[in-house]
């Protein structure tokens, strides 16, 4: 496994140094900002290359045209990554918020194996009618997932990705307490729901879109 990542690693570092300027997904809020100046100096100091950090760019027309659902079933989706160390506490936060309110979980593990995009199909579909979206993931990667959420409409609940703290900070981190007092105001008062979606649509096509994106390439040129 060690060899892999180093030789995936590698690729990264050439790929970079054949190109004069370089630009990669940003990681653009302050939780975490420490860790993200680590790793645009780690970049630098390995490539000799100047970098340029935006955000992970996300097709909300295509989502919203294609997987929109404006009939929202109260249930969970409780959310199974292919790595285990991703899942963190998903599953039985999901099981003790169902228990404790009675609310549906669905629970799908979409195999991605040779399957192009038909696994990411089959993902969203798998989810886009579910009110709320659980991933307790740990781990800090940009939150393409979240931004989905945002764009379908969906309440994700947890996690450490980048986007969690922009889209849904309301509901953001891995502490069972704090996110249990979250889902309950949730449960117990459905405007505070339909206000967090208002705000995470607004974030999406503020920081996301192809519009925004397209704004951040110009001002690096």
């Amino acid at each position: 496994i060690k060899n892999k990542s180093f030789s995936f690693l590698n690729k990264r570092l050439n790929y970079f140094r054949r190109h004069e300027n370089s630009t990669t997904t940003k990681m653009n809020v302050l939780s975490n900002k420490k860790i993200y100046e680590e790793n645009i100096k780690y970049f630098q100091k390995y490539t000799d290359k100047q970098f340029d950090w935006i955000p992970h760019p996300v097709d909300i027309d295509y989502l919203r045209g294609n997987f929109y659902s404006d009939e929202k079933e109260f249930k969970i989706f409780s959310y199974q990554h292919p790595s285990i160390e991703r899942n963190g506490l998903t599953h039985q936060f999901s099981e003790r918020m169902s228990q404790k309110h009675g609310i549906p979980i669905v629970r799908k593990l979409t195999k991605t194996q040779g399957r192009g995009d038909n696994a990411y199909l089959d993902f969203l579909n798998s989810w886009k009618d579910c009110l709320f979206h659980f991933n307790l993931d740990p781990t800090l990667h940009y939150g393409l997932q979240t931004s989905q959420c945002a764009a379908l409409s969906t309440i994700n609940i947890g996690g450490n990705n980048d986007a969690n703290f922009n889209l849904f900070p309301r509901a953001v981190g891995t502490d069972l307490k704090y996110l249990e007092e979250v889902f309950d105001s949730y449960v117990k008062n459905i405007d505070t729901v339909y206000k967090d979606i208002e705000f995470s649509w607004e974030r999406v096509n503020q920081y996301y879109s192809f519009e925004s994106i397209k704004k951040n390439i110009e001002e690096l040129m």
